[in-house]
């Protein structure tokens, strides 16, 4: 599954994958620190609530798995063993959510 972040968006190469260890290939594009966060919840993608503690950033309800840190350029990889479900996937970092950094990605039973 490969990952391209840019400045406010997240681009996948697939919106699904069967349930299982799911690899995801994860490039920064964009000119920015990003990070790269799996979520396990049947929220709207656009719908994480605001973290009243960390200005700028949301929750993560389900957590899964992370890369964090990304510098532009660089690459990480990340496996979770994901069950079938929904999942939104986010960059956390500060301010970077709101404008548009998620996406809906849907894990299908084997």
């Amino acid at each position: 599954m490969s990952v391209s972040l840019v400045d406010m968006l997240i681009r996948l190469d697939h919106t699904s994958a069967p349930a299982g260890a799911v690899t995801f290939v994860v490039r920064n594009n964009g000119t920015a620190v990003h990070e790269f966060a799996v979520l396990k919840t049947n929220l709207a993608q656009n719908l994480i609530p605001t973290d009243p503690t960390q200005p700028g950033k949301v929750l993560e309800p389900g957590l899964v798995g992370r890369v964090a840190g990304l510098a532009p350029g660089a690459s990480a990889s990340l496996t979770p063993n994901l069950s079938a479900g929904s999942y939104v996937l986010i960059c956390n970092e500060p301010a970077h959510y709101i404008p548009g950094m998620h996406t809906e990605f849907t894990v299908t039973p084997r």
